[in-house]
C-alpha cells in the first residue's frame, strides 16, 4: 500500500441511514450500561445478548448500504495481511 492507496481509503464515504444512526445510539447506550452500571448476572446476560443481536443487525445494514466501501476495506486489510507475512 502506498500513500495514494491510504488517501483513497481515508476518502471513503459511508451511507448511514436514520435506522443505522438509531442503532448506533442504542449500541453506545447499551455498551455504556454494560461497562459502568452494576447489573445482576441475569440482566447483564440479557443486555449482552440484545447488544450482540443489535450489533449483528447493524453490521448487516452497513454491508447492505455500503457494499463497495466494505469491499475496498476488505481488500485493504487482506493486502496488509499478505504484506506482513
Amino acid at each position: 500500500m502506498n500513500e495514494e492507496d491510504l488517501k483513497n481509503l481515508k476518502d471513503l464515504r459511508f451511507t448511514f441511514t436514520k435506522e443505522m444512526q438509531e442503532m448506533i445510539d442504542k449500541l453506545l447506550s447499551m455498551r455504556y450500561i454494560l461497562d459502568n452500571e452494576k447489573l445482576s448476572n441475569r440482566k447483564k446476560a440479557k443486555l449482552e445478548k440484545e447488544f450482540s443481536k443489535l450489533l449483528l443487525e447493524f453490521k448487516k445494514e452497513l454491508h447492505y448500504n455500503n457494499p463497495v466501501q466494505i469491499k475496498i476495506i476488505h481488500n485493504y486489510l487482506q493486502n496488509k495481511k499478505e504484506i506482513q507475512k
